[in-house]
Parts: C-alpha cells; structure tokens; sequence
C-alpha cells in the first residue's frame, strides 16, 4: 500500500475536485476544472499501472534462487563443487574450537607441566585426558596445553584415502607437519598403520577464543618427495574433499604475501603457490608453507571470515 500512496493521493484529489465542479456557477470554470480532474485520475490511474507491470517482471519465481556463493567476497569455488560448512557453535572468550582432517579424531589434553623434550606421547593418550572428537568445541581455562588429536587407519578409508605401509621407500614423506611438534604412528603387523597421532601445544590466552585445527592427510605417492618450497596439504590430497570453509581472500593473500616479503621468500614463493594456499585453505583451513629457510603455518580461526594466524618457524 505504501508503495503507491502518492498515486492514491493523486486520485482522490481529482475525485474532490470532480464533486467541487458540481457546485460551480461558472461553466468556463467547472470545464477547466473537469478537464484537470481527469488528468490527475488518468495520472494516477497510468502510473499505478505501470508500477504493478514491473513489479511483476522483476520480481523473482520461487525457483530463481540467488546463490550465495556468488554474493561471497572470499574464495571463487567451482559451480560444481559442493560446500559443504562444518558445524561449529558460537565461541566466547572461554571456549576452544578443535577439529581436524580426517574428522572424528580423538582429542586428548594435558596441561604442559613438562618440557617437550620430556613428553611421551602415552603420557597423553590417556583414557583420563580424552575430551572428544572432531570437530570438538569445549571450554578451556586459560594455560598452556599439549592437544594430541589421534586418527584411526578406519578414518582414513572411510574417505578414500590409502596410509603410507612401513616399508614403503616414500613412507617418512608420506605425512609432513603441519605445525605439531611430534608426529608418530602405531602399527599392527609390523607394516600396516593402525593409527596416527599429532601433538601441538596450545597457548589460550584469557578472555579470548583459540582454535587448532589437526591436517594429517597422506600426500599421493608421486607427490611424497618433493623439493622446497612446497605446501601441505597439497592441492591433489584435498580436492576429493568438499569445501569447508569461507574467508575473506583478499585478507589472506594480503597477510602471505607480506609474511614472503618480510622473509625474503617472495623470489621463490610465486603466486601460483599462494593460489594453490588459498583453495587449500578453503578445504581444510590450514597449510603449512615450507621452504629452507622457514616454515610458514596459516590457519583461518574456525569459521570466522575476517579471521587467520600466520606462524612462522625459523
């Protein structure tokens, strides 16, 4: 209704001014005003008119849908390709979001009481210390920690993907770092992977959110030996994967080119291999740059568009 109040408006005053010309004395006067009359009804009559044709034209049917993908200013996905986000609740200051790929890993913490060189892995794969499993959102008190996220060989191949057997003359290739600081698998047979385990220490600062998210995806066999500069995960370990997450691009690529330069990296980290950062990120919200003379960590704070860390280790 509001949307035409001017043309009601127009109408009426010309339906008054009508029933005003019956009471005039004056012919010449009641025509003029007749003539008026009618032009502001057949004004407000046209106008109306043409307002409802395009409205109808422009508004959409209900299977001309938008899609949101195109409205999204961060990475351009593929039409064909799926995106599919990981569930993730709201996080305040107290809370801890961990997840990891493959999902589903158990994740054990343990307060770090102890140096590095003095952890055990079984000192935190306790039945005491496991809290869940990926994706996994707990609240956690400010502190130091180690996390240990453990991944079943079942993960593995419920996803299609083949672990590395012990033989293997690309096996100690086959599972790169991706930041945590020990990384060992268990065995059944002697040959076949029965588990991998991943150790990261945490910092969670007070009155602040903190996320770790755990990449322990085998690299394909023509790509486990591999010269620096190279990424982790690589491009060809994720694309089976569907799209996870969303970020702002521009932000990203803006903080990694300026991590390269600050470095001295930008000779030999081109920009297709930042591209190639970008979509993985968009997978599995982590990459691991390494190149001789450092190891650059990017990890993108949950689902949080305008947020990321960039770690460096010389």
């Amino acid at each position: 209704m509001g949307d035409y109040l001017v043309q009601i408006m127009i109408f009426l005053v010309g339906i008054v001014i009508q029933l005003y010309t019956q009471i005039l004395d004056t012919s010449k006067q009641k025509k003029a005003l007749q003539v008026f009359a009618g032009l502001l009804i057949a004004v407000a009559l046209v106008w109306t008119g043409y307002q409802l044709a395009i409205r109808e034209i422009t508004t959409p049917s209900p299977n001309q849908i938008v899609s949101e993908e195109n409205l999204d200013p961060g990475i351009t996905k593929t039409p064909t390709r799926k995106v599919t986000p990981i569930s993730q609740e709201p996080l305040d200051d107290s809370s801890a979001w961990i997840n990891s790929h493959p999902t589903g890993a158990e994740v054990y913490i343990l307060p770090a009481t102890v140096s590095l060189n003095d952890l055990r892995v079984e000192d935190i794969q306790q039945e005491t210390n496991l809290v869940g499993n990926t994706p996994l959102t707990l609240d956690l008190s400010a502190g130091n920690y180690y996390i240990l996220t453990l991944f079943s060989a079942e993960l593995y191949t419920n996803i299609g993907y083949e672990l590395p057997v012990y033989s293997s003359p690309t096996y100690r290739n086959a599972l790169p770092s991706d930041g945590s600081l020990i990384r060992s698998a268990s065995f059944s047979d002697g040959e076949y992977i029965k588990d991998v385990s991943r150790v990261y220490r945490l910092y969670k600062d007070a009155g602040s959110a903190t996320t770790l998210i755990s990449v322990a995806l085998p690299l394909p066999e023509s790509q486990r030996n591999l010269t620096m500069p190279f990424i982790y995960p690589t491009l060809d370990t994720v694309n089976a994967l569907p799209i996870s997450y969303t970020f702002t691009e521009e932000n990203v690529r803006n903080a990694i080119e300026s991590n390269l330069s600050e470095h001295n990296l930008s000779g030999s980290v081109g920009k297709s291999m930042v591209d190639e950062i970008l979509q993985v990120l968009s997978y599995v919200g982590k990459v691991a740059l390494e190149t001789d003379p450092a190891s650059i960590i990017i990890q993108l704070s949950g689902q949080d568009q305008s947020s990321f860390t960039i770690t460096v280790y010389q």
